[in-house]
């Protein structure tokens, strides 16, 4: 079989039409035009509102970025913006429009979190549990029973049953797991048991869980909890501004195409 020699052509590429093209051929049109809305919403609401940056806060989260993102270096950020193609001052506007989001989700919805969190309290309980998964019910009662008569320990069941090597490791220990991560029938029972105990076997279409459960963890408003508050609420109050203008832009793009 030949081989196929590829050679780079001397024409001039129109990078941009070539990269839309792409993005067609992807099925990535319809993502782009979100994020486009987005911005735009963003954007336009933050210049409605008067919301303005400083330069401190600029330096402040641009030393964020680069810590998030291990840039230790200025060669470092410099290498790193080159493999993406950005420039400094695409950076710059980079930050500038996530610093931007940010104050337009606190402006908007700061005084709505502590309701929001007292509203859900539920919702944001948390639960340590252990588990192990069967898909024989009958097996999975009959460990039960032993574990509850003390013929048994869970770590030793979960030893001999869980194929996972790291999660047998730590004998099934999941950590921590939000109330609203958990599927409705689990969660009913998990959040219904005086902790520490074993629960009695609970059938989904994953199979049959054994589930013991550590702690139930009553939620706090710490700042990881209201940061994700906050941008839930300020997602959802997104996405409705952006099905206003969503056909409008895919319009505008359609028709500059043409």
């Amino acid at each position: 079989m030949g081989e196929i020699m590829l050679t780079a052509t001397t024409d001039r590429i129109n990078w941009q039409d070539s990269i839309f093209h792409e993005a067609k051929m992807s099925g990535k049109v319809s993502e782009l035009i979100h994020c486009i809305s987005r911005r735009r919403v963003i954007t336009e609401s933050a210049q409605k509102i008067g919301i303005g940056l400083t330069e401190e806060e600029v330096q402040l989260a641009a030393d964020d970025f680069r810590l998030v993102n291990q840039l230790e270096t200025v060669d470092a950020t410099c290498k790193w913006l080159e493999a993406r193609f950005i420039s400094l001052d695409e950076f710059e506007k980079i930050i500038n429009y996530q610093l931007t989001t940010q104050k337009l989700a606190h402006h908007l919805f700061a005084d709505r979190v502590e309701h929001c969190f007292h509203q859900n309290l539920l919702e944001y309980s948390g639960a340590t549990i252990y588990e192990v998964m069967f898909k024989d019910k009958y097996l999975a009662m009959e460990i039960f029973y032993a574990i509850e008569e003390g013929d048994l320990n869970f770590a030793d069941v979960a030893r001999q049953y869980i194929a996972d090597p790291e999660l047998n490791r730590r004998g099934g220990y999941l950590g921590t797991i939000k109330r609203k991560q958990l599927r409705p029938e689990i969660s009913a029972a998990v959040f219904a048991a005086k902790a520490p105990q074993l629960i009695k076997p609970v059938v989904t279409d994953l199979g049959i869980h054994l589930i013991r459960v550590e702690e139930i963890i009553q939620p706090q408003l710490d700042h990881l909890l209201y940061q994700q508050i906050l941008m839930e609420l300020f997602d959802r109050w997104l996405e409705q501004q952006i099905a206003v203008i969503y056909n409008q832009i895919k319009t505008e793009i359609q028709a500059g195409l043409h």
